[in-house]
């Protein structure tokens, strides 16, 4: 049987670990082995996570396996972010699959079963999309990601109720970082030097999955380009059903004002690190002549955030200087992601909403 590994970023989760680390630990698959990164939390998040995995595989809530999942706690010694953190789980893990957990989500039992048997079936598939459903509400949290032709990129289907029109399994442009699972070899494929200026890494890794340079936000779809311009899949299971308590989002914003009002529900950080990575994504990613066909609606984007920010939101001035701080290792990461580019522009365009 082939491993998965199941990577767990936490900061300060001590009200959630133990709902995703139970989830993690009571998969039908098997093998599996468990990391929890812990980044630098200042609450028993660690405590809470070493408690629920003597519960259910000590004895204490008794069940038939033929392997025990492993269970390892890596505390970092700085923050890393989200990304950064799962980097630490990534080099660590010896699973043929990685499936990037985040703590506030919750895996049917089932989840990464159904997701090995969409490897199986297609070894050009890097990732594997599951169904999410918002935990709150019970709507669909996301089945996917889209791009639209000025480079917005949304969660499919956020918001709606969910009345099967996603029960096709299919190939979708990216995967939302909430539960993505990755092929290990895609990911030893698309990894590129540590280059830019984020912090280092607890483990001293001089590589990198996620970009850390972005901390936190986009990190996953940053991922999902790369993994599209070197040739992989992204296939959606909906069988692999998993629950997300997503603070924000709840809804895809389709107009100008229906964005600003969404951004408004989101924090002053959350919304930094997203105006930033979104800037630093494009430099990375974007080909040139895609860029010059639709450059007239990318532009006209980019133009009416940049003014927003600065006109209407007190971090604006910041991020723009964060974005030019970082610059100089994204265009330098560019080399790397375009070394490995095997497509042309029409299989990107394809999927340009």
């Amino acid at each position: 049987m082939l491993t998965v590994s199941i990577t767990i970023a936490a900061k300060n989760e001590e009200k959630n670990i133990e709902k995703s680390l139970s989830s993690a630990l009571n998969q039908s698959y098997e093998p599996i082995e468990i990391f929890l990164i812990d980044d630098t939390s200042t609450d028993k998040t660690a405590e809470v996570a070493e408690r629920c995995y003597a519960t259910i595989c000590r004895g204490m809530t008794p069940r038939p396996r033929v392997h025990t999942p492993n269970f390892t706690i890596i505390k970092n010694e700085k923050n890393v972010g989200f990304g950064g953190s799962h980097n630490v789980g990534m080099r660590r893990a010896s699973g043929d699959f990685v499936l990037c957990l985040n703590a506030d989500c919750e895996l049917d039992r089932d989840y990464v079963k159904y997701a090995v048997e969409v490897f199986e079936k297609d070894k050009t598939v890097g990732a594997v999309q599951g169904k999410l459903l918002n935990r709150r509400t019970g709507k669909i949290d996301t089945t996917g990601l889209l791009i639209f032709e000025n480079r917005r990129v949304v969660n499919r289907g956020q918001g709606e109720l969910d009345n099967g029109q996603y029960e096709n399994p299919e190939e979708v442009w990216g995967v939302d970082g909430a539960a993505p699972v990755y092929r290990r070899a895609m990911l030893e494929d698309i990894k590129i030097p540590r280059m830019g200026k984020g912090q280092a890494t607890s483990d001293g890794g001089d590589y990198e999955y996620f970009d850390q340079d972005f901390f936190a936000y986009k990190e996953d779809i940053d991922l999902s380009w790369r993994m599209r311009l070197a040739g992989w899949k992204c296939v959606y299971q909906p069988k692999a059903v998993a629950y997300h308590d997503r603070s924000a989002g709840e809804g895809v914003a389709k107009n100008p004002l229906q964005i600003i009002q969404a951004r408004k529900k989101v924090s002053e950080f959350a919304r930094v690190h997203s105006f930033v990575n979104q800037r630093l994504m494009l430099i990375k990613n974007e080909t040139p002549l895609l860029f010059f066909k639709y450059s007239p609606k990318i532009i006209a984007k980019e133009f009416a955030a940049l003014t927003y920010v600065l006109l209407f939101e007190g971090y604006g001035l910041r991020a723009t200087k964060e974005f030019f701080r970082l610059l100089p290792g994204a265009i330098r990461k560019r080399r790397f992601v375009m070394e490995k580019r095997r497509i042309k522009d029409r299989d990107t365009e394809k999927w340009l909403k």
